[in-house]
C-alpha cells in the first residue's frame, strides 16, 4: 500500500511540474500534445516581470518557446516600446501570471518553422505584431518569440529591424480604424487582399488611389478624416493609411510634429492644445470621419466636431454618452484582438502591409534607439511613461 502511495505521490508531482513548465516557460497550445514537446536545453534571454508591481528584470535562462506545426520561431533583433507595456504595471492589469512577459511588436528573422507553415523560410527577415496578451510565447521582450504566420510580415530588405519594430501595434491599429472600424474600402493597389470592411450606404464614398499612390479625380471632392493624437504611432499610420485611400486628414497633434505629420499625408495639422478651434474648423470643414487615439476627452472632442450621423473609431475610450446620442454618431472601438483571432483579417492585413511597404506607399515612423539591450526596456519605458515622447516610437535592439 504504502509503494502504491509513493508511486502516486511522485506522479501527481510530475504532472505538477510539467503543468508549471508549460504556463510559465514557452508551453506550446493546449491544441497539441504534450509529447512533441520536449523540455527547452537553449536557454535565452528575456525582460521578465517577477512581480506585477515590476520591474522588468533581465533573466539569461528563459527557454525558447516551443513551437507547433502551424507556427513559427523568430529570433527578435529590435523591439518596439508600447504604453500598454509600462500601464499593466502602474495600473494593474493584463499580467494574468508571474513571471511574465510584455512586449507587443519586434523584428527580427525566421528561426525555426512549423512542419505546415508554407510562406516563411528560415533565415527571412520579418515584422511581428503580437496582440494575443495570454500567451506569453508570443510576447516580444525576450530573444526568441513563437507567432502566427498570418500575424508576420516579410521586411524588405530595404527597411532595418530597427524601422521594422515601429510597425507593430500602430499598424494593425490604424488599419483596423480605418478598414474595419469605419469600413473604408482598400486602396485599388492592394487588391489581392480581401475587402474586410464594406461602406453602409450613408457613409462617405471616397474615391480610390492610383497604383503610384497618388490621388485621381478632383482633389477637393475627397472626403475629410480627423484624427486626434496624429503624432502617436497609431497615428501616424493611419494618416498615411487614410492618405492612401484618398481622405483628406486633419490631424490634430502637437505643432512641433506638423512638418512630419505633412510629410505622411495629412493636409492640415492642428494645436492639440486648442480643441475648441479644432472642432469649429472641423465643423467648417463638415467633417463625418473621425479617430481618435488619445482617451475620452479628446474623444469627446472629435465626436462634438463630427457631422451629425457621422462614424468615430476610438483606441482607448468612447466619448461622452450624451454627446454621441446627441449627433447620433456610430461609435466604435478599434478591435486589435481580430488580428490574431481571425486568420482571414490577419493574413488580409499583413498583406496590405507588404504590399505598402514595398511600394513605399507605406513608411515607418521616426525612432529613437534605448541602448542596452533587454535590460534597457525599463528604462525606455520609464522613460515612455513620463510622457516626453511626441511624433516618433522608442526602439530596443536585441543585443
Amino acid at each position: 500500500m504504502e509503494i502504491i502511495v509513493a508511486g502516486f505521490l511522485v506522479a501527481i508531482i510530475f504532472i505538477t511540474v510539467l503543468l508549471y513548465r508549460q504556463h510559465s516557460r514557452g508551453a506550446a497550445p493546449a491544441d497539441d500534445s504534450l509529447s512533441e514537446y520536449p523540455v527547452p536545453k537553449k536557454p535565452a534571454r528575456a525582460a521578465l516581470l517577477l512581480s506585477k508591481k515590476g520591474p522588468y528584470t533581465l533573466v539569461h535562462d528563459w527557454p525558447r518557446p516551443q513551437i507547433s506545426s502551424k507556427e513559427v520561431l523568430i529570433r527578435n533583433r529590435a523591439i518596439g516600446l508600447n504604453p500598454i507595456d509600462w500601464k499593466c504595471v502602474t495600473y494593474g492589469f493584463g499580467v494574468y501570471s508571474i513571471p511574465w512577459i510584455s512586449g507587443r511588436e519586434a523584428a527580427g528573422v525566421i528561426e525555426e518553422i512549423g512542419a505546415e507553415v508554407r510562406n516563411f523560410r528560415k533565415g527571412d527577415r520579418v515584422w511581428v505584431t503580437s496582440t494575443n496578451y495570454r500567451d506569453n510565447r508570443t510576447s516580444t521582450f525576450q530573444e526568441f518569440i513563437a507567432a502566427s504566420p498570418f500575424n508576420v510580415g516579410h521586411l524588405p530588405d530595404f527597411i532595418s529591424f530597427d524601422e521594422g519594430a515601429t510597425l507593430g501595434v500602430g499598424i494593425v491599429a490604424a488599419a483596423g480604424a480605418l478598414f474595419d472600424s469605419l469600413h473604408i474600402p482598400w486602396p485599388q493597389q492592394f487588391e489581392a487582399s480581401p475587402p474586410i470592411g464594406t461602406l453602409s450606404p450613408t457613409s462617405p464614398q471616397p474615391s480610390i488611389s492610383d497604383q503610384d499612390g497618388k490621388p485621381h479625380g478632383n482633389p477637393d471632392s475627397r472626403p475629410w478624416i480627423l484624427i486626434w493624437g496624429a503624432s502617436c504611432v497609431t497615428g501616424m499610420m493611419a494618416t498615411q493609411l487614410a492618405h492612401q485611400s484618398n481622405l483628406r486628414v486633419l490631424g490634430v497633434a502637437s505643432l512641433h510634429n506638423t512638418s512630419q505629420l505633412l510629410g505622411l499625408g495629412a493636409e492640415k495639422v492642428l494645436d492639440r492644445h486648442r480643441p475648441e478651434e479644432v472642432i469649429a474648423e472641423a465643423q467648417e470643414l463638415r467633417i463625418s470621419l473621425a479617430i481618435d487615439c488619445v482617451g475620452q476627452e479628446t474623444a469627446t472632442y472629435a465626436a462634438r466636431a463630427l457631422l451629425t450621423g457621422g462614424k468615430l473609431a476610438y483606441l482607448v475610450k468612447k466619448p461622452k454618452v450624451e454627446v454621441i446620442e446627441k449627433k447620433g454618431l456610430s461609435v466604435t472601438d478599434i478591435l486589435i484582438k481580430r488580428f490574431h483571432e481571425d486568420e482571414r483579417y490577419g493574413s488580409a492585413l499583413v498583406a496590405f502591409v507588404e504590399r505598402a511597404l514595398v511600394k513605399r506607399t507605406l513608411r515607418p515612423v521616426k525612432y529613437e534607439i534605448i541602448e542596452g539591450g533587454l535590460e534597457a526596456v525599463e528604462e525606455g519605458l520609464r522613460k515612455l511613461s513620463e510622457g516626453g515622447v511626441s511624433g516618433e516610437k522608442l526602439v530596443v535592439k536585441v543585443v
